[in-house]
């Protein structure tokens, strides 16, 4: 009896330490269906190899968009690959899945984007027979292969990727701002997509609960949510699939800027 409490409680610990092993023992045998690596189908979904690895070991959950482009990719129904994750609450009136919830939202943003940029287009038009065009200024474009965004403007040896121009008005007061672009999905549930465009201002101060772009050490630098408390902050993802991360401030996390606009190009 004894020898079989402890295979149980072996068990038991498995379990709590792999959270979607079912899950991912389903990626495994899809993968192995259509005869793919891991590195096969890492590229196709666009992840890290060992990110995916630890998908198949069932210690992280996939976000929407990866499952997503999972079931495109397999054939297997998205439904199902929810169910799998825990992604869809099999109770309720609507039965109305996360990833729905979270599709909804961002239409909803993206809308109410369209909708200012349609009424600052009106604006522009209005006033282009009355006098000079506005002012804009041209602001440089990195990602997170650049490591000279971490001096200032006037100091960097790292070229930009491009330009972006913005009315000048929007940037006053900003006069080091630069373009990070989003490379990871650690702000998606704020409503920050891969591939958007975020201004960021070294010279704004940064309190608790501003977004910032921050950079830890031996990590590529990334946008999260920052509280302060006792000398170390306290970095949030707006991703349930992370986990909050308390750090030394600011001898292991240096914040490189705040977070001043979004920009998303539609279409």
């Amino acid at each position: 009896m004894k020898k079989k409490r402890r295979k149980t409680n072996k068990g038991n610990a498995e379990s709590a330490q792999l959270p979607y092993r079912d899950f991912g023992k389903l990626l495994r045998r899809l993968r192995l269906k259509m005869g793919m690596s891991q590195v096969d189908l890492a590229e196709h979904l666009d992840l890290h190899p060992s990110y995916l690895s630890r998908l198949e070991h069932g210690e992280r959950r996939p976000s929407p968009q990866v499952l997503k482009m999972l079931s495109e990719i397999t054939g297997y129904g998205l439904e199902n690959l929810l169910v799998a994750c825990r992604l869809t609450e099999e109770s309720g009136a609507d039965k109305e899945t996360a990833y729905e919830r979270m599709v909804s939202l961002r239409n909803e943003v993206d809308e109410l984007r369209r909708r200012l940029g349609r009424i600052a287009q009106g604006e522009v038009a209005k006033g282009a027979g009355r006098g000079p065009r506005p002012e804009v200024r041209a602001v440089p474009v990195y990602d997170v292969a650049r490591a000279g965004m971490l001096l200032p403007a006037t100091k960097r040896k790292a070229k930009a990727l491009k330009t972006v121009s913005f009315p000048a008005s929007v940037l006053r007061g900003h006069e080091d701002a630069f373009v990070f672009e989003v490379k990871d999905d650690g702000m998606v549930d704020a409503g920050i997509l891969q591939g958007d465009r975020v201004v960021i201002s070294p010279k704004a101060k940064v309190k608790s609960g501003d977004t910032a772009l921050t950079a830890q050490r031996r990590k590529k630098p990334s946008l999260k949510t920052v509280f302060f408390e006792d000398g170390r902050v306290i970095l949030h993802a707006a991703n349930r699939n992370y986990q909050p991360v308390s750090r030394s401030y600011p001898r292991d996390v240096k914040i490189i800027g705040k977070a001043i606009l979004v920009w998303r190009k539609m279409g």
